[in-house]
């Protein structure tokens, strides 16, 4: 237990340190480095996972596209594309890796038949290449397409040149949503982890989480609505935020909208990683953070929240 709270802490410490060079200093480089980090190291657990399923992959595409997803949305921003052709270049990266996967394992002779003739599988070199690039496709998707959408949110400063009109305090905006990234699955987490060990009752999933409960769940989103709401009274009972939060429409009602949402993006996350470790028959995705597991066992609801608040926030914009 002692071991689990100082890697909490020291988590808490670091993700506090990143967002103060995002406030303080103004400067989006080392949020970006962060986020690339815990992209690979996640996309790398997952591949493993997915190994322990029986499902063959090549670890090092999975590892290394989102690095290279990155780059391809920072290469968009810097040279000014549209949203449209930003998304083309996007897809297209996702495709070439696709083919790449497929083509070294259809060209790798020696290599594919041997792994064929260990998992005893009888079928064409063709179609065990096909299977093995649709095992990448996952660990593409997820959680590297899902996180990389956390990245426009850092550079929301830089994307004004995308809308008709201007973002208004975009630098503000761009750390309330952040914030709310990870708030939402932190507050979650916690009040469904209390309540559901103070109140029990019914399972939510026994055959993928046996520990989860509906009274922690509903527990879990109703605080984390609660929550928001007065963060959201708090910001706006400060002067000098009152007209950046009319600016960009945040009223308390799509605060609490964003928390219940969240919340449940955060839950379906977090029984999604359950679902791939019960296949992949192991306790923790990793064990990189002592009493913790792996960076995806700390991440498996902000993987699904991080859309959420990324449709949220272009919504704010459009409207």
């Amino acid at each position: 237990m002692k071991e689990r709270v100082l890697t909490g802490l020291a988590i808490f410490l670091l993700v506090a340190a990143v967002f103060l060079t995002k406030i303080v200093i103004g400067t989006s480089i080392v949020f970006d480095i962060f986020i690339a980090i815990l992209a690979v190291f996640c996309a790398y657990e997952t591949a493993i996972l997915l190994k322990k399923q029986n499902k063959v992959n090549h670890m090092p595409l999975i590892a290394a596209f989102p690095l290279c997803l990155f780059a391809a949305i920072f290469l968009s921003f810097s040279l000014k594309l549209s949203a449209v052709i930003s998304a083309v270049v996007c897809i297209g990266l996702f495709i070439v890796f696709v083919l790449i996967g497929f083509l070294i394992t259809l060209l790798s002779r020696a290599k594919t038949e041997l792994e064929m003739r260990e998992r005893k599988i009888r079928t064409s070199k063709t179609s065990y290449a096909f299977s093995k690039a649709m095992n990448n496709v996952l660990g593409f998707l997820y959680p590297s397409v899902l996180i990389m959408l956390i990245v426009p949110l850092n550079h929301l400063v830089d994307i004004n040149y995308i809308f008709a009109d201007a973002i208004p305090y975009t630098h503000t905006f761009s750390v309330l949503m952040l914030a709310f990234c990870f708030l939402v699955p932190f507050i979650c987490d916690t009040f469904a982890y209390l309540v559901g060990k103070t109140f029990g009752g019914k399972k939510l999933c026994p055959k993928i989480s046996p520990n989860k409960t509906i009274s922690g769940a509903i527990g879990g989103s109703i605080m984390t609505v609660l929550l928001l709401i007065v963060l959201y009274l708090i910001l706006a009972s400060i002067p000098s935020l009152q007209p950046a939060l009319a600016a960009i429409n945040l009223e308390w009602w799509t605060v609490a909208l964003v928390g219940l949402i969240g919340s449940l993006a955060c839950q379906a996350g977090d029984l999604f990683e359950s679902h791939l470790k019960r296949k992949a028959d192991v306790k923790d995705s990793g064990n990189i953070l002592p009493g913790h597991g792996g960076v995806l066992d700390r991440l498996d609801g902000f993987i699904f929240v991080v859309p959420v608040i990324a449709f949220v926030t272009f919504l704010l914009v459009l409207l």
